[in-house]
């Protein structure tokens, strides 16, 4: 290469090649790549995943924060509404049992109230969804229901903090990066496991982490859920994946 100023182009060639490795210096793709990562860098796996997209949307961390802190009230207000607010869907298939498993909370059952609220919220925003209410398909609409219906009410019984519980979604969301890039959220590909099973996995790593696990914990978690899940079927009834 021609330069005038052979020491600027040094200069100007390594800038690049460090800006360069620093664009994709948190891409992962999968669980070794991201374990790796949090050893790395002594980052939780939230982390790792804000910075992943730091990268990727080239928003800041506060932009990243915020935009999923309005995915948290989203989850928060369809579960609200469903419980106190039932619709039935359109073909009257799904739509007011939230409130009745919601009630059984303050009765004496085999289960803890933790485990009934996260039933509740959980078939609330399935509801919601088959409704047509707004919903946050994470991952997908069909598997909506299990990430807030967990980290929603283990913040709530457990009192958690906002970072606690917001730190819990970027961690479910680095395990569906890993999904999305090794297999796949379509039910119709993959079936059911592909939804339900996915977000499953998703949720068993966030609350690992929102319990204070490591990110070993927190994969060996996701991989434990997601192999409990394989194979599971639904009933499209009359065609329809509204049950």
């Amino acid at each position: 290469f021609q330069h005038e100023n052979i020491e600027t182009y040094i200069f100007q060639y390594s800038h690049v090649s460090y800006m360069l490795h620093y664009s994709t210096m948190y891409k992962f793709t999968n669980t070794i790549q991201l374990l790796k990562l949090c050893k790395r860098h002594k980052l939780p796996i939230s982390e790792i995943t804000i910075r992943y997209e730091m990268e990727r949307s080239k928003l800041s961390h506060q932009e990243i924060w915020t935009k999923m802190k309005k995915v948290r009230d989203v989850m928060v207000d369809a579960i609200q509404n469903a419980i106190h607010k039932p619709n039935v869907s359109a073909y009257k298939m799904g739509g007011g049992n939230a409130p009745l498993i919601y009630k059984a909370i303050k009765k004496k059952m085999i289960l803890n109230s933790l485990s009934i609220k996260a039933m509740a919220y959980a078939t609330a925003t399935g509801e919601r969804n088959s409704a047509m209410g707004r919903i946050v398909a994470f991952p997908t609409a069909g598997g909506s229901g299990v990430l807030p219906g967990c980290v929603i009410s283990l913040g709530e019984e457990w009192k958690l903090t906002e970072e606690t519980i917001i730190r819990g979604l970027f961690n479910a969301a680095g395990i569906g990066i890993i999904i999305a890039e090794g297999a796949t959220f379509s039910a119709a590909a993959g079936g059911c496991q592909a939804e339900v099973g996915a977000a499953t996995g998703m949720t068993a790593s966030a609350v690992t982490e929102m319990r204070g696990g490591t990110a070993q914990q927190c994969a060996n978690a996701a991989a434990l859920a997601l192999k409990n899940k394989l194979g599971l079927a639904c009933d499209p009834l009359g065609g329809l994946v509204a049950v």
